[in-house]
């Protein structure tokens, strides 16, 4: 086949047609090393692709995450409002009544005593209630001045306020397992 080549083109011997093979070999050679060097590029590109897509993926369970995180703070931020709604009604509803349970005839009738009011005093600022000191001519036993119905109401605030206190911790704590849960433990 070589020798119909060198003859077309005119070449004759021995020696050019060493050449020709020389020249294929380059030229295969090349041709394989340009090919390798698509392959090298191709499969770099699909390696690419491919950590692309995995960044991709980890940018969208990252986005689902907070969506998922942000409904749970919303759902509970509501359900936990609705319920101080309903705390600070039902406290102020049992302070408007106060004065239907313990009358000012209570009041007059039974005055609350000095001790009572340090004790109640000392616990509000949490201190021993001898801390809280007695007034010139004064013993624990002795008229304070207060009325019932003033330690009623305020009775009725404090636990409305405790109530209140209960129901944000709990919302607290219901988030917290819900957004542990939802981060699947992280």
């Amino acid at each position: 086949m070589w020798s119909k080549i060198s003859t077309f083109f005119g070449i004759a011997g021995g020696a050019v047609s060493g050449w020709l093979y020389a020249g294929a070999a380059i030229a295969v050679v090349g041709l394989l090393a340009w090919g390798g060097h698509a392959l090298w590029h191709g499969g770099a590109n699909s390696v690419q692709a491919q950590w692309d897509a995995a960044a991709k993926d980890e940018l969208q369970a990252r986005l689902d995450r907070v969506a998922a995180s942000d409904q749970i703070t919303f759902d509970i931020g509501t359900e936990v409002a609705l319920q101080l709604d309903a705390i600070h009604v039902q406290t102020i509803t049992v302070i408007k009544e106060v004065p239907r349970y313990v009358t000012p005839a209570i009041d007059a009738r039974y005055p609350l005593p000095v001790g009572l009011e340090r004790v109640w005093n000392a616990s509000a600022l949490g201190v021993d209630v001898s801390a809280i000191p007695l007034a010139p001519h004064q013993s624990d036993d002795s008229p304070s001045g207060a009325k019932a119905s003033d330690a009623a109401a305020r009775i009725a605030e404090d636990n409305g306020n405790h109530r209140a206190c209960v129901a944000m911790l709990q919302g607290l704590v219901d988030w917290a397992a819900q957004q542990h849960k939802a981060s699947g433990g992280r």
